[in-house]
C-alpha cells in the first residue's frame, strides 16, 4: 500500500511481499516537518532495512560476449564515422549473425533456404545482408553501405575496430582470461589506496 496526503506530504508504505517475510517493513511513514498539524509524532525507531539485491552477490567472470553487449554499425561515407544501429536492430542483426555462424559450424556450407541472411532495419527502410556485410535501401535505388560488428573500440572515440582486429583481440582475450573473476573496481580502489605502516 502507498498513500500520499496533499501538501502535507505524508507518505505511508506497507506490504512489501508476504506479511510473514516482511512484517518489520509494514507501516513505514514519513511526515514533512512543515505541516505537522493533526499528525502524531512517530517515536518508534524505524524498522530495519532488508536488502533484496541477490544479483549484487554474483561474481562476474570473463566469458564470451552476449548479444546485448555487441553493437552493429554502418558507415554512410568512406571518410565518415561509423554510426550505431539502434539497440533493437543491432540485437536482431547479432542474433541472425550468430545463427548463421552456428549453422556454418554444424555444416561446411549454409543453404540459403535454411537461414535468411537478410534483415530489415531502420523502420523497414533498409535491408542488411549479413553474409556480404552490407546495408542497402529497400524502396529506392541507392548505394550499398558497409556494416561492421563492434566488439572492441578505439579508446575515447567510441568507434569500432575493424572486424579482423576485433576478432583476434577477442580470441586472445578469451584464451588468456576466460573464467577469471572480474575485480570489483570500487573495493579494489579502496584497497589499493590503503598503505600499511
Amino acid at each position: 500500500m502507498f498513500k500520499s496526503v496533499g501538501e502535507g506530504m505524508e507518505y505511508e508504505a506497507s506490504g512489501f511481499g508476504s506479511d510473514e517475510d516482511m512484517s518489520s517493513a509494514d507501516n513505514v511513514s514519513f511526515q514533512s516537518p512543515s505541516d505537522t498539524s493533526g499528525l502524531q509524532e512517530n517515536t518508534e525507531s524505524p524498522p530495519p532495512v532488508r536488502k533484496m539485491f541477490w544479483h549484487s552477490l554474483q561474481i562476474e567472470k570473463v566469458q564470451e560476449l552476449v548479444p546485448e553487449e555487441i553493437r552493429w554499425f554502418y558507415k554512410e561515407d568512406s571518410k565518415a564515422r561509423w554510426v550505431a544501429f539502434i539497440g533493437y536492430d543491432s540485437l536482431r542483426i547479432e542474433c541472425r549473425f550468430r545463427a548463421l555462424e552456428y549453422a556454418r559450424q554444424r555444416s561446411n556450407s549454409v543453404e540459403e533456404e535454411d537461414i535468411d541472411a537478410n534483415i530489415h532495419v531502420r523502420g523497414g527502410l533498409y535491408e542488411v545482408d549479413i553474409t556480404n556485410s552490407k546495408i542497402h535501401p529497400v524502396y529506392w535505388k541507392g548505394k550499398s553501405l558497409p556494416i561492421l560488428r563492434g566488439t572492441w573500440f578505439v579508446d575515447g572515440t567510441g568507434q569500432p575496430l575493424e572486424y579482423e582486429y576485433s576478432l583476434q583481440l577477442e580470441q586472445d582475450h578469451l584464451t588468456k582470461f576466460r573464467g577469471m573473476s572480474i575485480p570489483d573496481s570500487q573495493t579494489d580502489g579502496k584497497k589499493a589506496g590503503k598503505t600499511e605502516g
